[in-house]
């Protein structure tokens, strides 16, 4: 299945999950596999899909129902007849070496569960949920399944049964993950930028949607566009200084459209924030330890 979010790469390796199985419908005898031998996760006679690796590569959490009755005439992309086993979605989670069997972490009758993503640290999961109404909303959860609660307002579903029992469920709502790292010489692995880094990159990436902003505006060409941030990190306390950004457009040929475009890049959000120094304030929260009975 050729879906974004029907496959996942495993974060380190590189090795893909994928869902498995003839045809194009997904309610139909699906299983989750990983590509290094071709080694399945999930048994027959079940729809299995949508596999997410955990952070640390050590588990798949996925979605899987019973198969509907075998295909036949009256099934079509409406999926009337595939909806009572599609009712039955739930989230499961496989450990990935296959040491211990696959298991269910969702389990509420009033829901149809799908599309399972792991928070960056590992210890939730977000999922969709549709209703027996037709709402969808997503829920978070611990990563064993525990306390999940309901985290957004109903999601603009078009399609409640989907195009041969597929949701575009990404494309309602955004929940994107963002890893952090230091060099393996200050102790990290490498595996993300640092923080200095991302707030380079948060002033780059601010800087170029005004930028390409006022250049459709303008109808002037944005092809080409760069942005190139840096800093200079002092001390005294330790900081970022002397901060540059650098525009490249090819298209703004005109002096009026470069003294356009940078009187646009100046107005961006990110910059007025630095100029007029926010106010930022750090809590400490520390969660009660149960004690034991």
């Amino acid at each position: 299945m050729d879906h974004e979010d029907l496959m996942a790469l495993t974060p380190k390796e590189n090795k893909p999950a994928v869902t498995d199985g003839g045809g194009r419908a997904i309610y139909e005898n699906k299983r989750i596999a990983i590509v290094d031998t071709l080694r399945y996760l999930t048994g027959g006679n079940t729809s299995a899909m949508a596999p997410s690796w955990s952070p640390d590569g050590r588990c798949i959490a996925y979605v899987q129902a019973p198969a509907p009755p075998s295909p036949g005439p009256q099934f079509s992309t409406d999926n009337v007849t595939a909806r009572p086993s599609m009712a039955q979605r739930r989230i499961w989670v496989a450990d990935a070496s296959g040491a211990t069997p696959p298991h269910p972490i969702t389990s509420d009758n009033r829901y149809r569960d799908e599309e399972p993503l792991w928070s960056a640290d590992g210890t939730y999961i977000l999922f969709c949920r549709l209703d027996t109404a037709g709402a969808g909303t997503l829920w978070l959860m611990g990563a064993g399944g525990e306390n999940p609660v309901p985290v957004s307002n109903a999601l603009p579903l078009k399609n409640l049964s989907g195009l041969y029992g597929y949701i575009d469920w990404r494309g309602t709502f955004d929940w994107h993950r963002v890893y952090s790292d230091q060099p393996v010489e200050n102790g990290g692995f490498d595996e993300g930028m640092t923080p200095p880094e991302l707030m380079l990159a948060a002033l780059g990436a601010c800087a170029g949607y005004y930028a390409v902003d006022y250049l459709k505006r303008s109808k002037v060409p944005a092809q080409g566009l760069r942005m190139r941030t840096t800093a200079e990190k002092v001390q005294g306390p330790p900081r970022l200084d002397d901060i540059h950004i650098e525009l490249e457009c090819p298209g703004a040929v005109e002096e009026r459209h470069q003294k356009g475009l940078l009187e646009a890049v100046r107005k961006w959000l990110i910059h007025n924030t630095l100029l007029h120094a926010p106010k930022i304030r750090v809590d400490l929260v520390v969660p009660a330890v149960r004690k034991a009975a």
